[in-house]
């Protein structure tokens, strides 16, 4: 981790930077470190060179995160900037949507009436 970490900080602007700091945020993720993978996907979307699919992934993966460690306000402004944001490929604004609807409260069921 610690080497991928310091590849991403020495490729500040260049075109694989992105990439680097997302498989360092899935590293984290599936370790089990929610917030670092938070910054991880954060870092990602800052780079100049974030591509589309990477601007996607790095979304809707904070979105997760925010989800995990319980932020879900975050989590909502997020994922409602991802639906909305055009340059978003689909899948992944099709993602965020199916993560809002989660998050959503539960509509109650009317009782219905017996005569």
């Amino acid at each position: 981790i610690s080497r991928l970490d310091k590849l991403a900080t020495a490729r500040k602007g260049d075109p694989m930077a992105s990439d680097v700091y997302l498989k360092l945020a899935g590293i984290y993720r599936r370790s089990g470190a929610s917030r670092k993978a938070l910054a991880a996907y954060d870092n990602a979307r800052e780079e100049a060179s974030c591509t589309p699919d990477q601007l996607g992934r790095s979304l809707v993966g904070s979105a997760e995160m925010l989800m995990a460690t319980g932020d879900k306000r975050k989590a909502k402004t997020l994922l409602r900037s991802t639906i909305d944001n055009k340059g978003v490929p689909r899948e992944y604004r099709i993602k965020a949507s199916s993560l809002w609807d989660t998050l959503q409260p539960k509509k109650k069921k009317k009782a219905s009436k017996k005569h």
